[in-house]
């Protein structure tokens, strides 16, 4: 009874699954060919990329110096924060969906 029961909700995750898989795909090929970035988006995207290696190597320079963990920390996050706007930025000039 019980392997039953397990076998049919294996199948119906399954069948949820490939539901999933088959919406994107579909999904997937209607998309038309990415847009090239414009000379503006790929400057910001860059200028923001150099921000980030400038706070890599400040970060490496504090973690060498022996600077408090929590000011660490918060540079560590500052440079999450400007990864991921070039993310947004690159995704949003490729008009692909965020969700």
């Amino acid at each position: 009874m019980k392997l039953k029961k397990l076998i049919k909700q294996s199948l119906k995750i399954k069948e949820g699954i490939m539901y999933g898989l088959n919406k994107m795909k579909s999904f997937l090929l209607e998309k038309k060919k990415p847009t090239v970035l414009s000379r503006e988006d790929k400057e910001i995207i860059t200028n923001r990329l150099s921000e980030m290696q400038r706070q890599i190597d400040d970060i490496k320079f504090m973690i060498e110096s022996d600077d408090h963990y929590f000011d660490i920390i918060k540079q560590i996050e500052y440079s999450r924060r400007v990864l991921n706007a070039a993310e947004i930025l690159l995704l949003e000039s490729h008009s692909v969906p965020l969700q």
